[in-house]
């Protein structure tokens, strides 16, 4: 056990990347094999949504490795220490403004509103409602955030 950890601890990047891609695909190639009907399993659909959370398990697990109960409390830390540059949240919302500018055009173009209900549907992922909306907050503020807290190098973003 000592030989392994050692090992994740030297080759941090590496372990975190292969961990990674271990815990996606573990996700993701048998809901491809159902999709395509090469296996006769009965997995629930709503594994797709937790496809994307491998990097961010694997950050974790690489952090506790390398890093042991001070480094995942520091994560924690910086995942929600957000210190930006105003020009930074204005690229951030940017997106949300283009998008409401595009449907009051297309108001006033077609006549009638976007159907705002079906904002952020998959049409290949069951519906969770309002449910969606969260799950999309989180999956932001985690998954996305990692980069930021400099996941997978921890001390990447150290001075």
């Amino acid at each position: 056990m000592n030989a392994k950890l050692s090992w994740f601890q030297k080759h941090a990047l590496l372990g975190y990347f292969l961990l990674a891609y271990a815990i996606s695909w573990a996700i993701g190639i048998p809901l491809a094999l159902i999709a395509q009907g090469k296996v006769n399993w009965h997995l629930p659909f709503y594994l797709h949504y937790l496809y994307s959370y491998g990097p961010m398990l694997a950050a974790l697990i690489m952090t506790g490795f390398t890093k042991g109960k001070s480094g995942i409390k520091d994560l924690f830390k910086r995942l929600i220490n957000w210190h930006m540059r105003p020009i930074w949240w204005i690229v951030a919302f940017s997106p949300v403004v283009g998008y409401l500018i595009i449907v009051t055009v297309q108001r006033f173009v077609q006549g009638t509103w976007s159907d705002f209900r079906l904002l952020g549907e998959v049409s290949f992922l069951p519906d969770l409602g309002i449910g969606r909306f969260f799950f999309g907050l989180l999956l932001l503020a985690l998954v996305k955030r990692r980069v930021g807290a400099g996941l997978p190098c921890p001390d990447y973003n150290r001075k």
